[in-house]
């Protein structure tokens, strides 16, 4: 097609995909910046407090699927 109204809407469809994208990527840049600091603050506390469990491991405040199982609702 050699419209030039059609280059201009792909042109315009083309930008408003680039911005969902930066949109997407902040939205999960930040859940996961969240994530990492309620994981580290907590071991933080967690080794401050002398909080370790049977095998003398420090407690988390999140395991692995608790913290994947986040991303998935977020």
């Amino acid at each position: 097609d050699d419209n030039f109204a059609t280059i201009v809407a792909a042109i315009d469809e083309g930008r408003g995909i680039y911005e969902n994208i930066q949109k997407f990527i902040r939205f999960l840049f930040s859940t996961n910046v969240a994530l990492v600091l309620l994981v580290g603050l907590g071991v933080l506390g967690a080794a401050v407090l002398g909080l370790r469990d049977e095998t003398g491991a420090l407690l988390v405040p999140l395991t692995a699927a608790q913290l994947l199982w986040i991303n998935v609702l977020a």
